[in-house]
């Protein structure tokens, strides 16, 4: 655990503070803040303020818990303390691959749930909300969801000093804030305006209280509008960057190519062998393969995350691949090497395992079938080396391509 380790994968700080700190630190906090004096801590904090500013569509509905009437409805402190839950542990926890991030994710849709809880409350005449959401949604479209602080604006080229030092991302953030406080203003100016204008041309909407009891009561109506109108404008300018950034990547970032070298493509025959043995293999048959890398390959220290053989086969192996184990995440650095590349926890239990390809004998497969209940070989030659023996000791029951598939007789 390592809080605010969610600073490792955002820029301001892996381009200046970050650089040293490591494959993965063992400190409760990133080191380079430490490093960094009081200016690092004022980036650190600075990152997380932009940040908090940039999710505000989905913490706007928590307005709902200054209402006196919705402040004892428990469903609204349910919603509220989730996406408090899900912000604070992706801040509080660590994982190499930034996973801690779907804590957050998966508590957005709630976030909009509440949101959106708030926005019907507020019962504001349609045009106060979509004067506004169109608003926010241009301003998104025409600055990428820089100005409602949800990229970082560069202001120059990266790598230049103006982003690679922590005067220079200082004042990078700053600017953005700036332009999140004018988008703001603006949304809550436009909501009241708006809201006023329609007055005029309604003189009695059901959602306008009773001119009598004015003061406070017209001063919460108001704010009311004013955090509606703004709360809109967030939502619009979300939709429009999603939907900007989808379009983007559409029109402009290549697919994979057509030819050539496709080395974590699996082959038809690959996948037609794995189905195969989905189809006719028994609900608790166990499966022994030579596949547990991307590539296909097995190399010492390769990436041990293809888990294709169990996806698409449908079975438990003994060994497939390793890549999300907890002792490897725990070895995650160990010889500078990700967790991805860390060697298998139990060498003897993998030198069984591949054994039983590269150099087959009848005391290792009855080992394999008493010990581990294993009644199927997937033996893939892309993976490795496949003896010819195997097909005397075990029974052939596919050939696909590279993959044959075994089945080992019942004692």
């Amino acid at each position: 655990m390592q809080a605010l380790a969610l600073l490792h994968f955002v820029a301001p700080y892996a381009e200046t503070l970050g650089p040293g700190d490591g494959i993965w630190p063992s400190a409760p906090l990133p080191p380079g803040i430490n490093d960094g004096g009081v200016l690092g801590w004022l980036l650190a904090f600075a990152v997380v303020g932009w940040w908090v500013l940039g999710q505000s569509p989905r913490w706007v509905g928590m307005s709902l818990l200054v209402d006196r009437g919705h402040r004892a409805d428990p469903a609204v402190w349910l919603l509220a303390g989730t996406v408090l839950a899900g912000a604070a542990t992706t801040w509080v926890f660590q994982h190499p691959s930034i996973s801690q991030i779907y804590f957050w994710m998966g508590v957005i849709p709630i976030g909009v749930v509440l949101t959106t809880w708030s926005l019907a409350e507020a019962r504001a005449p349609w045009p106060v909300l979509v004067v506004p959401a169109v608003a926010g949604a241009l301003a998104g479209l025409a600055t990428a969801g820089t100005v409602v602080g949800f990229a970082v604006p560069r202001i120059s080229r990266p790598g230049t000093p103006t982003t690679s030092t922590i005067e220079g991302w200082l004042r990078v953030l700053g600017l953005s804030a700036a332009r999140y406080v004018l988008f703001v203003a603006v949304a809550a100016a436009l909501a009241v305006g708006v809201a006023a204008l329609w007055r005029r041309r309604v003189p009695a909407p059901v959602s306008v209280p009773p001119a009598s009891g004015a003061g406070s009561g017209a001063r919460r109506r108001t704010a009311t509008i004013a955090l509606a109108g703004v709360a809109a404008a967030m939502l619009g300018a979300s939709a429009a960057v999603v939907v900007g950034g989808t379009v983007r990547s559409v029109l402009t970032e290549p697919g994979p190519p057509a030819t050539g070298p496709q080395p974590y493509a699996l082959t038809a025959d690959e996948m037609r062998a794995a189905l195969w043995l989905d189809d006719n293999a028994a609900d608790d048959d166990v499966v022994a393969t030579n596949v547990h890398c991307r590539p296909v390959q097995t190399t010492p220290h390769c990436d041990a995350r293809a888990f294709w053989v169990t996806g698409l086969g449908g079975h438990r192996t003994v060994v497939e691949s390793w890549g999300y184990t907890d002792a490897v995440v725990a070895a995650h650095g160990v010889q500078n090497l990700g967790y991805a590349r860390q060697s298998f926890p139990d060498p003897a239990l993998l030198a069984l395992n591949d054994g039983v390809f590269s150099a087959p004998t009848l005391a290792d497969l009855d080992r394999l079938r008493t010990e581990h209940g294993v009644r199927w070989l997937f033996a893939d030659s892309r993976a490795g080396a496949v003896s010819a023996e195997l097909a005397r000791l075990a029974q052939v029951r596919l050939v696909a391509g590279p993959v044959t598939v075994y089945e080992l007789n019942r004692p």
